[in-house]
């Protein structure tokens, strides 16, 4: 298994895992399969790139995406950064792709200089599993929520870590 950075040339790559994590935990995400199926493929070269202000890393095994992991600048300060998108598939899962996953997001947060490092988990009983490996790896809660876009009856837990 490998962990690697998406580069400009990898949107097919990003779209076909990222809907294939939409398609397997909708409850998981704050957007929604019907609408990121309708994406330009500029968009998904544009995330793939990443650039400056954002990252994401692929779980390769046996020549196929088995996970992804995004990592994004919110502010212009650049002492946060946001973990997002974070899905493993399921025959992969408890083999430790998420840990490793969390690591490259966490290690490309250093360098880019933040201090912390944030995230937001479904409360919901399907989300439990990645809310606990989120508490393993030291994230905690800050008492903050936010709605989920894609499904307003569900709310996501704010989480944060020291880089």
């Amino acid at each position: 298994m490998e962990i690697r950075r998406l580069r400009a040339g990898d949107g097919a790559l990003l779209r076909e895992v990222r809907l294939r994590a939409l398609a397997d935990a909708p409850h998981a995400f704050g957007s929604w399969h019907a609408r990121e199926l309708e994406f330009e493929p500029e968009l998904w070269e544009g995330r793939a790139a990443g650039g400056e202000t954002g990252a994401v890393f692929v779980a390769v095994e046996a020549g196929r995406c088995a996970g992804m992991a995004g990592a994004f600048v919110p502010g212009d300060d650049g002492a946060t950064v946001i973990l997002w998108g974070m899905w493993v598939e399921p025959a992969a899962r408890r083999r430790g792709l998420g840990r490793e996953l969390a690591a490259a997001v966490a290690a490309w947060a250093r360098e880019h200089g933040a201090s912390e490092l944030r995230l937001a988990v479904t409360d919901s009983e399907l989300a439990r599993p990645a809310a606990e490996l989120y508490r393993v790896l030291g994230f905690v809660a800050t008492g903050e929520s936010e709605e989920l876009a894609s499904n307003p009856s569900l709310r996501a837990l704010v989480m944060s870590r020291p880089v």
